[in-house]
């Protein structure tokens, strides 16, 4: 198994071919600073936590565009649309070892290589990460859909457009209605568009990313919450922890494997029942969120806090000042490599519904 990053998409453009990614490097900075000490051996290097925090960092690619790979009318149109992904911000793709992890990035430097073949364009670029690290895609929120460059312009919709003619024709609205109809047509008649994306195609179904990736990028990867809303049975996202008696016990309690390579604070949780001033402790950590609640209580990494009762539809009711941090607790959550403690107090029994607890997390990595 090769472990090193394999870079395979930046916003919409899919870095197709093995060889359209060379002379990559991505350096990684860790933050912290010391102070000689003036009468012993080495330095004072206080640190914080247990694990170092890390810098803004930068991925640096070169890119070559063989437009070879599209028709011949259609390698123009290729060239703008790489252009059009590469001028904005938006999500970096990669594999590595076998997981899809993305990074959301923008450029900082393009410099245009003049490599003399013929149908090529090459790009030194430099990508510019500012949260420092890399996020585990999220496998029901991922999708990857089969891909081919030349249907892909095809859905594009990029047309040749000339003033000069336009400033002649005589005005025939018709003719241009005609052209209109025949282009949604073809857009429609495309099989590579988003409305196509089946539950199977979601990244649960594909275990063995290096396979897949091998040689070519067969897929476009595509991240929709929508669609995973959909095709989710659970009333939530993430692992779940339920009670085990719904008459004696108004505890949840268990543990939860995490699967990040880094302490994570980015967690959404959901507790789906009757709960009164809930309590839920994470690590030894508590806070506590006041008030009543029978129905769904949606906890955002942000700390906004949505309330949806039995009547309510859509996000729910945002409270405002219901985050309560008892002494000697700190404020939100932590989730650490393996396993975490998960403690729910829910103070209150004999409830008409099981109570659940569903704990949804970014995955950090390097």
């Amino acid at each position: 198994m090769i472990y090193e990053k394999r870079y395979i998409q930046f916003n919409d453009l899919v870095f197709d071919g093995y060889d359209m990614i060379s002379d990559y490097d991505e350096p990684v900075q860790y933050k912290g600073t010391s102070q000689e000490y003036s009468y012993t051996h080495g330095s004072y290097n206080p640190l914080k936590s247990d694990y170092l925090f890390i810098n803004e960092r930068q991925v640096n690619m070169t890119i070559t565009l063989k437009l070879k790979k599209v028709p011949c009318e259609q390698r123009i149109y290729y060239a703008r649309f790489a252009l059009q992904e590469l001028s904005r911000a938006g999500k970096l793709w990669a594999v590595k070892g076998d997981e899809l992890v993305w990074a959301f990035a923008r450029i900082n430097n393009m410099r245009p290589v003049n490599s003399g073949r013929k149908d090529e364009i090459v790009y030194d670029v430099e990508f510019v990460v500012p949260s420092g690290v890399w996020y585990k895609a999220d496998k029901q929120k991922t999708f990857l859909i089969p891909y081919s460059p030349c249907a892909f312009m095809e859905c594009k919709g990029f047309e040749e457009y000339d003033p000069c003619a336009n400033a002649n024709t005589s005005g025939d609205c018709c003719s241009v209605c005609e052209e209109k109809k025949a282009i949604a047509l073809r857009r429609e008649m495309c099989g590579c568009c988003c409305d196509d994306i089946t539950a199977d195609m979601s990244l649960c179904y594909h275990k063995d990313l290096q396979a897949f990736y091998s040689c070519d990028t067969p897929y476009q990867v595509v991240y929709d919450c929508m669609l995973a809303e959909r095709f989710n049975d659970e009333r939530a996202f993430g692992q779940r922890i339920c009670t085990k008696d719904i008459c004696d016990d108004s505890v949840i309690a268990g543990r939860i494997y995490v699967d990040t390579d880094l302490p994570t604070n980015e967690i959404t949780i959901t507790l789906v029942g009757d709960a009164v001033n809930p309590e839920i402790e994470i690590n030894g950590n508590a806070n506590i969120i006041e008030g009543e609640y029978s129905g769904e209580l949606k906890i955002l990494p942000s700390g906004d806090i949505y309330y949806k009762g039995d009547c309510c539809c859509g996000d729910g009711e945002l409270l405002a000042n219901k985050w309560i941090v008892p002494a000697n607790m700190t404020y939100g959550w932590t989730l650490y490599p393996q396993l975490n403690s998960v403690i729910v107090r829910l103070n209150q029994c004999c409830s008409q519904e099981r109570a659940c607890i569903y704990i949804d997390y970014n995955g950090l990595t390097i």
